[in-house]
């Protein structure tokens, strides 16, 4: 069986898709039998009870917007959570690549003034990432 240590979790959003934690397995069915969120990605695993059957959800959102007044509590920005958050997919192919092929790409690249943010860093596979180079998508053609 497949280790769920390490598929355990999910990224939790707000209304507006920001990053608020990552919840566990557990705490997000909860929220979803509340009907407190949507599913936005899941595993390919079910969860299953005598009388129902549900998919682990890898990232879930909030259907009301919460107002964070601390920002300590936000999503640490890493390279596992970008991957959640983009399901494990290219975004300029749109395809799925395992993790080892699999790197972090600047929409604006640092040689122009790219920050490392949650709105600038996407997930790409290899081929992409060395297509870019230092150059936007559009400069590359992608």
């Amino acid at each position: 069986m497949i280790n769920l240590l390490l598929y355990g979790a999910g990224l939790l959003l707000n209304a507006t898709y920001e990053p608020l934690k990552v919840v566990h397995w557990r705490r997000a069915i909860t929220l979803y039998c509340e009907g407190k969120v949507e599913a936005v990605s899941v595993y390919d695993w079910e969860i299953r009870s005598v009388s129902l059957s549900l998919r682990l959800s890898s990232v879930i959102h909030l259907l009301r917007y919460i107002c964070i007044k601390q920002r300590f509590h936000h999503v640490p920005f890493s390279r596992v959570n970008i991957y959640a958050l983009d399901e494990y997919r290219c975004q300029y192919y749109g395809q799925v690549f395992p993790l080892e092929d699999l790197t972090l790409d600047h929409i604006v690249p640092v040689a122009q003034v790219g920050r490392k943010d949650w709105g600038n860093i996407v997930t790409g596979c290899i081929t992409c990432n060395r297509k870019n180079g230092r150059r936007t998508p559009t400069e590359a053609g992608i």
